[in-house]
């Protein structure tokens, strides 16, 4: 039994507790109370309920997913927004807690990186598709970290996720139109190769170093050596002339070569 006292200091909360004392023929004789004072106790109890109440309405008004669990791994809180994606609370998620709605290909992969992370207590940070409410998969990028409680004991997980499907379909166009145009460059440098190997003169590709990466062009055959001898010709020109530093450096450059 609980009560509380006022007394000149304030209000005190006592805990009572209440024993029969019995004689010998099993008749009550007498009740022994006992009581303690809880003061402390109930204004800790109220401000720790005050600071979960603050962390819901925080998490509940972030537009991120935000899910905590114990250290069995079960989930023992999801804020407003998780719930309304994966159409559930945190109670109805079972063993696998937030991850209940793995797509099947990322679920072996990541049920494994987080029971690795579990059990060393390290940041785990991941990308996977989960089951949305109406029915499609959605990307998630997911931060979670352990968490621990005020004797510094591990007490589970608390993790971030971000919905990065958007994203992730832009970054797949993107790389899908530069696919494309580097295959039309190269188609272009094939078409512009086989123009210069039947000009009369001597293309050369160089390097920012300075060396030279490709040569082609039929005015190679006119220099009387063999290509190879042209070669270590020309490199040594392109070593030695300041005019293919200039080059090198986006001027435009005209020079001979003797």
């Amino acid at each position: 039994l609980t009560r509380e006292h006022r007394t000149d200091q304030g209000r005190v909360d006592v805990l009572v507790e209440a024993k029969p004392v019995f004689n010998r023929n099993g008749e009550i004789r007498a009740i022994v109370e006992t009581a303690y004072d809880i003061t402390e106790r109930k204004r800790w109890e109220a401000a720790l309920q005050e600071s979960e109440a603050r962390f819901r309405r925080v998490a509940d008004s972030a537009p991120v997913i935000i899910w905590m669990c114990g250290t069995d791994r079960r989930c023992i809180f999801v804020n407003r927004f998780g719930s309304e994606f994966a159409g559930r609370g945190a109670d109805d998620m079972g063993e696998d807690g937030w991850y209940v709605g793995l797509h099947p290909d990322d679920r072996q992969k990541q049920l494994r990186a987080y029971a690795l992370a579990f059990e060393a207590h390290v940041p785990l940070k991941t990308e996977y598709r989960m089951l949305r409410s109406d029915g499609q998969y959605r990307w998630l990028l997911d931060h979670a970290a352990p968490h621990h409680n005020d004797s510094g004991e591990f007490a589970g997980y608390i993790g971030s996720c971000i919905d990065v499907t958007e994203l992730k379909l832009r970054r797949e166009e993107l790389n899908q139109v530069v696919r494309e145009r580097v295959l039309a460059l190269q188609e272009a440098h094939k078409g512009i190769e086989t123009i210069l190997e039947g000009a009369p003169v001597i293309l050369l590709t160089i390097d920012r170093h300075g060396e030279i990466t490709h040569m082609s062009g039929r005015g190679v055959d006119r220099l009387g050596v063999s290509r190879e001898e042209s070669l270590q010709q020309l490199q040594e020109h392109c070593r030695t002339q300041p005019e293919v530093q200039q080059a090198l450096s986006g001027q435009d450059v005209q020079c001979e070569i003797l």
